[in-house]
């Protein structure tokens, strides 16, 4: 409802909002395509964005402020969250019970998936399309043709590990030291990643981690494996310093670096990025909230929409000094190419 100076207070809350200077992530939650198609969406709908107070606020990685963000999002008399990220969706939702709350966010193997039960939250499912589509790593493999070995660095302090992973990664650390959890062991923690590297020929391997010593451990371990690829998510943006250590290292020793869902990360460092496609996801979004705000839908109703779609990039700079040869053929299945 609109507060007493006629304006709708709608909170845009995030582990993804970032100061200025820290990295090529700095613009994930506030100021990248998934806002602007929200801003399109409404404005489309004839929406006066003037009668909108909107407000980014960025998680703090320490838990316990959670409940107060909550608290003041409250008496400041919040009307919507936005949760950008599935990270501040499944922390958001286990302090609010009652504010609307539209999220877009993924959920590898249907981990968590169960947050859309939740009676006042609705949102947009992204897929993560390199691992959700077998062409998508066909593209890889005709891109690196001689990869052999896949390295997936995991930040296992995330809400993006779920629980039932997290379990997983505690008990294989237990019996082991930091080390990669390997494709044929029973502690892996996301089975289907391992079919889509064994389609391509390529050995999977689950590195978790907590903080940039353990990072720097995992990577210094395979420093002498040949023919490998390193593919990030976006957990490890969340991890101060770790975007800097990656790319520092796949320049010193000539690695590869794919990732999904950051072009950014990509053109500074990378070879290529598989993302949603984030201006349409803010779009849906943004019907989401206009159909919450003016409509008088309630999140039940809306439920969760479909990822409406995938942009990829690729970073030819980066393809040259690695000596990977992209033909024409190659280059067009890229949405974008730098």
């Amino acid at each position: 409802m609109p507060r007493s100076d006629g304006k709708i207070k709608i909170k845009v809350l995030s582990s993804y909002i970032y100061e200025k200077g820290v990295g090529p992530q700095e613009n994930m939650g506030r100021s990248n395509k998934w806002y602007k198609g929200f801003v399109k969406a409404l404005l489309a709908r004839n929406v006066d964005l003037n009668k909108l107070d909107i407000d980014f606020v960025g998680l703090s990685t320490d838990r316990s402020d959670d409940f107060r963000v909550a608290q003041r999002f409250g008496e400041e008399g919040a009307a919507l969250v936005i949760c950008p990220g599935t990270d501040a969706a499944v922390r958001w939702s286990k302090q609010s019970h009652s504010i609307p709350t539209v999220y877009f966010g993924a959920h590898p193997e249907n981990n968590g998936i169960e947050l859309h039960e939740r009676a006042n939250i609705c949102g947009v499912r992204l897929n993560l399309p390199l691992i959700w589509s077998p062409a998508n790593f066909k593209t890889v493999k005709e891109l690196l043709p001689n990869i052999e070995h896949i390295y997936f660095p995991l930040n296992r302090e995330s809400e993006f590990v779920f629980d039932n992973v997290r379990s997983l990664y505690k008990s294989f650390r237990e019996k082991s030291e930091t080390s990669w959890i390997p494709h044929n062991s029973h502690y892996i923690g996301h089975r289907s990643i391992t079919f889509l590297c064994e389609s391509i020929d390529c050995e999977y391997f689950e590195g978790p981690y907590s903080g940039t010593s353990e990072l720097g451990t995992l990577l210094e371990s395979i420093r002498t494996v040949e023919k490998k690829l390193i593919v990030g998510f976006n957990d490890t943006t969340l991890v101060p310093g770790a975007i800097d250590l990656i790319s520092k290292y796949v320049r010193a020793y000539g690695v590869p670096l794919l990732w999904v869902n950051n072009f950014p990360v990509i053109q500074d460092c990378g070879v290529a990025d598989f993302s949603s496609d984030f201006f349409r996801v803010g779009m849906c979004v943004g019907d989401l909230a206009h159909a919450l705000l003016f409509e008088g839908a309630t999140p039940k109703d809306l439920g969760l929409l479909p990822d409406p779609g995938q942009k990829t990039g690729l970073n030819l700079s980066r393809c040259a000094a690695l000596n990977i040869d992209v033909p024409a053929a190659l280059r067009s299945k890229f949405d974008i190419a730098v």
